[in-house]
């Protein structure tokens, strides 16, 4: 094609194309004046779907315990060692979420490489145990054994010494606090779900006081602290397996 046939190709493309150009962005009948000119009007908010909730990855999972309860996942586990002859070796603390990795849907890059997040028995199994166990040391590490200028996770609003039933207000308050912090749900002391939690942590309190009276409680000559931190475990357990902790 000459030169001066295809500048005039061009420019007949150019008109036919020009109408349809308003020089902004957006559908037809947008309103600039209210803000909406960057699209088409938004539809019926009533009609909108909500996007459907997904569970956690494995390191996002990992990242969320340790921010909740200040403590990782460990235990004994071989791990990748380039170092080691055999390409590997048992060490006693390995962050498990890490090892297990594969199972809670982590891409391998071989032949996956996307996460798969799909609810599965595994992912239900490995979570308990990680919830239990890092639960567990932060019950611990805050009633049993607080140290001076640690960071609180489960204690926000209640004491060590707060029990059931003297201390059911601050019991009730730090339930709260912890639903909006590990759940992101502003619920008031005397909610359904409160009152569900509270019972969680009256129960397991008894069942520790059963427990030192049969005999069977600990060893400790703090037998009340004991039973303290058996139920503020109980309660983080509740929460960190909600569906609200899990999924987002």
């Amino acid at each position: 094609m000459k030169p001066v046939a295809a500048i005039a190709g061009l420019g007949l493309i150019l008109g036919l194309v020009a109408p349809a150009c308003t020089g902004r962005i957006g559908g037809d009948g947008d309103d600039l004046a209210a803000g909406t000119g960057l699209g088409p009007a938004d539809p019926d908010p009533a009609s909108r779907r909500p996007r459907a909730a997904r569970r956690l990855s494995a390191p996002q999972l990992q990242a969320a315990l340790v921010a909740a309860t200040g403590f990782d996942y460990r235990g004994t586990a071989r791990v990748v060692d380039p170092a080691s002859p055999q390409g590997s070796e048992v060490v006693d603390d390995a962050k498990l979420l890490e090892v297990y990795g594969g199972s809670l849907g982590n891409p391998d890059y071989n032949y996956t490489t996307q996460h798969d997040l799909s609810p599965s028995v595994t992912f239900s199994k490995l979570t308990g145990d990680a919830v239990r166990y890092s639960c567990g040391l932060a019950a611990d590490a805050e009633v049993l054994q607080p140290e001076e200028g640690r960071p609180g996770h489960l204690l926000l609003e209640a004491d060590r010494d707060d029990r059931w039933p003297e201390g059911a207000s601050a019991v009730r308050a730090n339930i709260v606090v912890l639903a909006l912090r590990w759940w992101g749900h502003e619920q008031e002391p005397d909610a359904p779900d409160t009152d569900a939690l509270v019972d969680v942590f009256r129960v397991a309190q008894g069942a520790a006081v059963d427990a030192n009276d049969a005999g069977g409680g600990s060893a400790s000559d703090d037998p009340e602290h004991h039973q303290v931190a058996a139920a503020w475990r109980a309660v983080c357990i509740a929460m960190l397996q909600d569906p609200r902790f899990l999924t987002y």
